[in-house]
């Protein structure tokens, strides 16, 4: 199996080349791929319009926004609601003049009887680090938002509002995001939420205006489903497969959406599957390798599970297909699990022919956050049919 170091490419692999991307940057989703990814697993797949493409852990919608752009069809699925909602935001076709109008009558000040409402519901928050993550007066003003922007009845636009609403609630609180937790920073200072959401709404409508795009709303499909099921793609209908799965022994991704998930989706926030929804058993005991390698009861889930997604994979994807897929190691206190080798046989055992292995960064694997384990890489497997 081939394996390439190319770590000066290291970055856009993240999602830190999207923060300055009008339209990408509208949810900052630290798990993602950048725009930059994708123009890169395009060109070297050679990938054209006519092509289907397919991403089976969306996240916030990088490759559906980047094929809305190239005038590709496009497929993608996950099960975050935060990241869904931000994906199908994202995608939508807007007709800016109405937009604009909905915008400038429902950002003016909420009345009162939506501050009385929206106090009603604090009361009801069963969500405890809400109320340690905002002072309630700005709880109850994003809340009085919400309520307002919910009585528009065009859901593409209530929508757009709602998302702005949502990144307004991250720049006006205490809570701060810190790998796969939420920590509670009361020095943290400020401005008002009028004034974060005024602004964030005309930068999103401006980012509308300074996008081109070839393709339209109707070719971008986007389900709430499991990698593990894609029962909404039918057999032998993908051309082209570019995605990041969760990375073994990685974040929740999950918990730290936890508040923009119960204020604004109005989802419960219940145990997630294990693992991002890889590796929902922890102690499964069934081992695809067949014992081929050392593995603890954590790997032995993830790679059943990414073995049950590679056959959903084979079923979907056309003869002639073609794919990228980003994946990083894990990283345990005995040990790194090279789960791009171990992905790569089992792409290859239903019938990929596994191209090269693209390593692009590497990290130290450390154990007690002081102990050096082993070095562990992020890489780009790249394949085809």
């Amino acid at each position: 199996m081939k394996i390439v170091e190319n770590y000066s490419i290291g970055k856009i692999v993240t999602f830190v080349p999207n923060k300055r991307l009008p339209i990408y940057n509208w949810l900052y989703y630290k798990e993602g791929f950048s725009r930059q990814f994708m123009e890169y697993a395009f060109t070297k797949l050679k990938v054209s319009q006519e092509e289907i493409v397919l991403d089976p852990f969306l996240g916030s919608g990088t490759s559906a926004l980047y094929c809305k752009e190239k005038g590709n069809i496009f497929y993608g699925m996950d099960i975050n609601e935060v990241a869904l909602f931000a994906s199908e935001v994202k995608v939508k076709d807007y007709n800016l003049n109405e937009l604009k109008k909905f915008s400038r009558e429902f950002v003016k000040k909420p009345s009162k009887e939506y501050y009385v409402n929206a106090k009603d519901e604090i009361a009801e928050i069963k969500l405890k680090i809400i109320k340690k993550a905002f002072p309630i007066p700005v709880l109850q003003e994003i809340l009085a938002y919400k309520r307002k922007f919910m009585e528009i009845e065009n859901k593409k636009i209530r929508d757009f509002l709602l998302l702005a609403l949502m990144n307004t609630s991250t720049i006006t609180t205490y809570a701060e995001k810190h790998g796969g937790n939420i920590k509670i920073n009361k020095s943290r200072k400020f401005p008002p939420v009028r004034k974060v959401l005024k602004k964030i709404v005309k930068k999103m409508i401006s980012d509308l205006e300074k996008v081109k795009f070839n393709g339209k709303e109707k070719d971008i499909h986007i389900f709430k489903e499991d990698a593990r099921v894609m029962n909404s793609i039918k057999e032998s209908t993908i051309d082209v497969l570019i995605t990041s799965p969760p990375y073994l022994n990685k974040i929740e991704y999950t918990n730290v959406y936890a508040i923009e998930q119960y204020l604004f989706l109005n989802k419960t926030i219940s145990k997630p599957a294990v693992r991002s929804y890889i590796g929902e058993i922890i102690d499964e005991k069934k081992d695809v390798f067949k014992g081929k390698y050392p593995m603890n009861n954590i790997s032995k889930a993830y790679f059943k599970d990414m073995y049950t997604v590679v056959k959903n994979l084979s079923r979907v994807m056309k003869q002639s297909s073609k794919g990228a897929i980003v994946i990083g190691n894990g990283c345990f206190p005995n040990g790194v699990v090279e789960s791009d080798k171990l992905l790569a046989e089992l792409l290859e055992r239903e019938g990929f022919k596994v191209k090269e292995i693209e390593r692009v960064n590497v990290r130290w694997c450390m154990r007690n956050r002081v102990i050096k384990v082993d070095k562990m890489h992020e890489s780009i497997i790249w394949f085809e049919r």
